[in-house]
């Protein structure tokens, strides 16, 4: 199952709860495999920077990376910084919590995307480096009037 059929199942019929921390997880997994095409392909053995408590176990140390590796652009970052708090909310709170909740409601108004941006229905499942010079170019001009 890809990962918008995943979404698509989870936004059918499941909670905005478990909705929310899909979504999120959807984007987590999208981001290590941009930034693993990045790395190195051989590691020793033990060395794992994606594991929970290393430099990119977690959500936002990937945004991060992705950003100061010119992968992702500032706007991106911000929004994927958005998607961490409202998975937070769903996350960590026991209340009943749902996508009109005001706190949530408010930053998913934020979310807003690019006008721009037509969304891919279909995520490759693994990026070549070769191809990851073609991803990165286009995202990494932040002097283009298209991101201001």
């Amino acid at each position: 199952m890809s990962p918008l059929e995943v979404l698509d199942a989870e936004f059918a019929g499941a909670s905005d709860r478990a909705a929310s921390i899909v979504a999120a997880a959807v984007l987590d997994d999208t981001l290590r495999q941009l930034l693993e095409a990045a790395l190195v392909p051989e590691r020793p053995s033990g060395l794992d920077p994606f594991a929970p408590g290393q430099e990119l176990g977690s959500f936002m140390s990937r945004v991060k990376m992705a950003f100061l590796l010119g992968l992702i652009d500032d706007s991106e970052r911000k929004r994927l910084a958005l998607v961490a708090k409202i998975r937070n909310e769903f996350a960590h709170l026991a209340q009943d919590m749902r996508f009109d909740s005001p706190r949530v409601a408010d930053r998913c108004r934020e979310l807003s995307p690019p006008s721009e941006l037509v969304p891919p229905r279909f995520v490759p499942e693994k990026l070549e480096i070769e191809r990851l010079r073609e991803f990165k170019t286009p995202l990494a001009d932040r002097g283009s009037s298209r991101y201001v």
